[in-house]
């Protein structure tokens, strides 16, 4: 009899594990994906330059009443002018360990960020790379409309290539830790 009261508790206590962390999982899947449209606020900031690539931190801010979310690495493609007319390739997707999966950003103030990498265009021979300068960029996460950012002042006329990839872009994590 013994026995059969540990089995059942045991039993119990199992099932209440399981629908805390189903609980969490759905909590994590159905949070909404975070748009311009309500209320992400996103900005930049330089980052410092090593090894020939100068750093912009994209900086991400809910502020709506409700959390969202950012997944992976979101697709940066530098433009310039006012019609955001792409410049050279999309940014190439870095890689970093802890980085990309699902950030959820709390109501009125959770933030996440990721990197943004210019590889110093003169850097490659000028027929394999033709420079042209960019002024901003259209950014993308996964289910999220597409949305433009200016570069800093003392950013924009930053050359990028035309014919090869120059520019990276790591993916989302929580907060705005330093460094790329």
């Amino acid at each position: 009899m013994r026995r059969l009261r540990i089995a059942s508790v045991a039993a119990a206590v199992m099932a209440l594990l399981a629908i805390g962390t189903s609980a969490h999982a759905n909590a994590t899947t159905t949070t909404p994906h975070c748009s311009v449209q309500d209320g992400l606020k996103a900005t930049m900031r330089s980052d410092g330059a090593a090894a020939g690539t100068a750093y912009i931190k994209f900086i991400y801010v809910n502020t709506d009443d409700d959390a969202c979310a950012l997944t992976g690495t979101p697709g940066v493609q530098p433009v310039r002018g006012v019609h955001h007319t792409a410049v050279g390739p999309s940014s190439a997707h870095l890689h970093v360990s802890g980085r990309g999966g699902v950030v959820v950003l709390h109501a009125r103030g959770g933030v996440a960020s990721t990197a943004f990498g210019v590889e110093t265009a003169l850097n490659y021979p000028h027929s394999k790379c033709m420079p042209k300068p960019v002024d901003g960029v259209l950014m993308h996460f996964a289910g999220v409309r597409a949305f433009y950012l200016r570069l800093p002042a003392r950013a924009v006329g930053t050359l990028v290539c035309t014919r090869l990839q120059s520019t990276t872009t790591d993916a989302v994590t929580r907060g705005t830790p330093s460094g790329p």
